[in-house]
Order: structure tokens, then sequence, then C-alpha cells
């Protein structure tokens, strides 16, 4: 294995020698495989810490490897395990949802709708002498708008234009004192002759 070389690019370079080999003997793969686990070792030297050859490496995960299988297939037959969770499951009583089996856990969660105002409803045949018998209500009269000449402003109340092309500004009539008045007034008269 090259110095820096990373294990996936070092296995493709040994798989590849192992199959273009002139020889196909055993031997010489047993030979590239001596060759194999001792650079690999080199490269796991960081992480096997107590264990002092490649092989015990090997041997310890091999062999946790099948004891996790193991307890996998023995956790699956188990009286504690899920086969016994099951049976136990059917035999006690649970509380059941109270929005039914098939409900949505976020509709539950969310709760019941909110309550909309109903709205009467109205049948003729029923309703008829009702809806004639009752008072009719009395629309309060709606206020006229204030009669104005077609040429006069809103705003300052003069004639030959509107309050869309007004020059005096809505807001600032309401502060406009009497001096200042008589002097706006001279301005637009102004502008209305020129």
């Amino acid at each position: 294995m090259n110095p820096g070389e990373q294990y996936a690019l070092f296995r493709t370079r040994f798989l590849l020698a192992t199959q273009q080999a002139e020889t196909r003997e055993i031997d010489y793969r047993e030979e590239l495989w001596d060759k194999a686990i001792p650079a690999l070792a080199a490269q796991v030297a960081s992480v096997e810490h107590s264990l002092t050859d490649w092989e015990d490496l090997s041997d310890t995960l091999l062999s946790t490897d099948i004891n996790l299988k193991e307890k996998a297939i023995h956790f699956l037959v188990s009286p504690r395990g899920p086969a016994a969770q099951i049976s136990a499951s059917a035999t006690t009583a649970r509380p059941r949802n109270p929005v039914g089996q098939f409900a949505n856990a976020a509709s539950y969660l969310r709760g019941p709708p909110p309550v909309l105002p109903s709205v009467p409803k109205f049948d003729r045949a029923s309703n008829a002498s009702r809806v004639s018998a009752a008072p009719k209500a009395r629309r309060s009269a709606t206020p006229a708008n204030p009669e104005h000449s077609g040429d006069t402003c809103y705003n300052c109340g003069k004639l030959a234009h509107r309050a869309n092309v007004c020059s005096i500004p809505r807001n600032f009539l309401a502060e406009l004192d009497e001096a200042e008045e008589e002097i706006l007034n001279n301005v637009v008269s102004r502008n209305e002759d020129s």
C-alpha cells in the first residue's frame, strides 16, 4: 500500500492485480494476501490499541458480529421480545383513542374545530306568517351628501377648479389663521387670473 493511499483505491488495485495475474496458482494469490495484510494492519495500527495482531482484530470483529446476530435472534424469540409484547398487548386492555381507531394524530392533538355561528334558515312555507307579523325594521336615513355646484372646489370652495387639482393641501386648510387665509385667497385668485 502506497503512503497516503486510501483503502478503497488499494483494494481496487489489489483485486485488479489478482485478476490480471499471468499465473492463476493459489500460491501466488496467497502471497499477495500475505503482502496486503501487513499493509492493512499498518493502516489500522492507530485503531487497534490493545490488540497486537491484525488477526486478533479481525477475529474480534467477526465474533462480535456473530454475537450480535445471535442476540437479535434470541431477542425475537425470548419471552421479553416483540412476540411476547404482541401477545401481552392482545390480553391487556388499553384505553382507546376517543377520536376513533383510524383518526389522524394531528387532528386529535389540535382538538375539535371551532364552532361557527349558526345562520337562521328561512323556509317560505313555515315562516311566511312569522315574517309578515314581525315588525318591519326602520332604516335609518342616510345623511345626504352636501349640495355643491359642479364648478366649486371641496377644499377651498373657490370656483373654476376641483379638489383633485386644488393647489392647497387638504390638511393644510385646518391649520390656517384668518390672515393666512386672506393671503392664500389672493394667491389662488392670481393663479386663476393668469
